[in-house]
């Protein structure tokens, strides 16, 4: 009878260690997925790192977002609940994009650059998802908004599928080196008439770049986006 107890304690203390594993497995993906969705960022896989270095072209100078504050249709500054400066990058890590040319953080500034090191040959990707805001209503969206991508013929647009350009050549990393691929680059030409008048836009630019040999295991496909 006193063994049967012990086990039957034993058994239930495997149950709860489970139940405890799964709850804070389950939590930490929950959030992983809720911040890879709504936040700029960088991922580290394998033996690589590259990360989005997001910014607007205004003349010679290169922007950030956090140091542009935003002005309102009369070009007032807009403050929050506190009275500071509402400037281009939100809480969330998303960019706020204008759609009047005059504004610093106009759309068609934007520019986002891919810096990355590692070791060895490496295949990239960079994801990018859209919020769209007007009347307080939001949508999030892949959205093939129509930017200029540098050497285009060099990249993919598989937005429709995953959000995602690929880069389809090999890019070779060396060591700690950070090197810089440019991604979009300044479109003042840029035709957004598709879009509402009044409409607020914010996107999260994401990079993830693998070994040429693991993008099946990693990304979770049979071929590349490009291929037949």
């Amino acid at each position: 009878m006193k063994k049967k107890f012990i086990e039957d304690k034993k058994f239930r203390l495997i149950v709860m260690l489970l139940v405890t594993v799964f709850i804070v497995t389950s939590f930490s993906f929950a959030w992983f997925i809720m911040r890879a969705t709504d936040e700029t960022q960088n991922f580290s896989v394998a033996n690589f790192q590259a990360e989005p270095y997001c910014y607007f072209k205004n003349g010679e100078n290169e922007v950030l977002p956090e140091n542009i504050e935003l002005t309102d249709e009369k070009g007032n500054p807009i403050t929050d609940e506190e009275g500071n400066a509402v400037v281009a990058l939100d809480d969330n890590g998303l960019i706020v994009l204008s759609t009047n040319p005059g504004d610093d953080n106009y759309i068609g500034n934007f520019c986002v650059d891919v810096k990355y090191k590692g070791d060895g040959a490496g295949y990239l990707r960079v994801k990018m998802v859209h919020e769209y805001s007007i009347n307080g209503m939001s949508n999030q969206h892949p959205a093939n908004v129509p930017y200029k991508i540098a050497d285009e013929g060099d990249w993919h647009d598989n937005r429709g599928d995953d959000y995602c350009y690929y880069y389809k050549n090999e890019l070779d990393a060396d060591g700690d080196a950070e090197q810089t691929l440019s991604f979009i680059t300044a479109n003042n030409d840029i035709d957004l008439g598709a879009l509402a008048d009044g409409i607020v836009i914010k996107v999260a630019v994401e990079t993830d770049m693998v070994q040429i040999n693991r993008y099946p295991q990693i990304w979770g496909m049979g071929k590349l986006p490009w291929e037949p």
